[in-house]
């Protein structure tokens, strides 16, 4: 939702299916800090769409220790993306 509402608002386009995740993973917030950086790992692909983008940006709720945005960014970057950036909603506490 908030990356539809920044996307309308900046008129950049958002590509929600791009990247996919393809594994069930446990939630996040169930994990503690070190759990939550190898519950990610693996865990998203590009997808086979032909889109060929330079620069992406990472919209997330919550950014608690960045596994998902790193794990994202490392896809993203294999795939061919020269940079990637991130915005999240609010910063959570680790347990």
């Amino acid at each position: 939702l908030l990356a539809r509402a920044l996307g309308e608002y900046t008129k950049i386009p958002v590509y929600e299916d791009f990247i996919v995740r393809i594994c069930d993973t446990k939630p996040q917030k169930l994990l503690n800090p070190e759990e939550r950086l190898n519950n990610l790992k693996k865990a998203f692909i590009l997808k086979k769409n032909g889109v060929k983008l330079k620069v992406v940006v990472i919209i997330d709720d919550i950014y608690t220790t960045g596994s998902t945005v790193d794990e994202m960014a490392k896809v993203l970057l294999n795939g061919g993306v020269q940079q990637v950036y991130f915005l999240a909603l609010a910063i959570g506490e680790t347990i």
